[in-house]
């Protein structure tokens, strides 16, 4: 990757690092493990030192963990988002009381009437059905 913000110093004998590496992850088993397969390579150039070129390949090796962490979470959130539009979709055809199935009257009663929204099913309750 060339930046031409950032000058090479090859007059000074050193090479910008140069890396390439690939991962694959495959399923492994039903219980949710994975393989990993990893491969690549660090060239440092020029006169530096090999040291700072090798811990940086492994961090590169050590953050495929969380890159499999991260891939499980996004597929939770996934989930959350898919199950909280099925139950938008279920709640929409339940119009009426989740208790006594009754429907709201319609009108100007309807205003009056209050119906409250149970924090555990999120469903609506008619007054009657309520517990305080």
């Amino acid at each position: 990757m060339d930046d031409r913000e950032v000058p090479e110093f090859r007059k000074h004998g050193l090479v910008r690092l140069r890396t390439s590496s690939s991962r694959i992850v495959r399923p492994y088993d039903s219980q949710g493990e994975v393989k990993v397969y990893f491969r690549g390579y660090c060239n440092s150039g020029g006169h530096s030192s090999s040291s700072a070129p090798t811990q940086l390949f492994c961090e590169v090796v050590l953050d495929t963990a969380q890159l499999v962490e991260e891939s499980y979470m996004k597929k939770m959130a996934w989930f959350v988002h898919a199950h909280a539009r099925c139950q938008k979709a279920e709640e929409d055809k339940h119009e009426g009381c989740a208790c006594c199935h009754k429907h709201p009257t319609k009108g100007f009663k309807k205003l009056l009437e209050s119906t409250i929204t149970c924090f555990v099913c999120r469903r609506k309750v008619c007054k009657k059905c309520t517990v305080k």
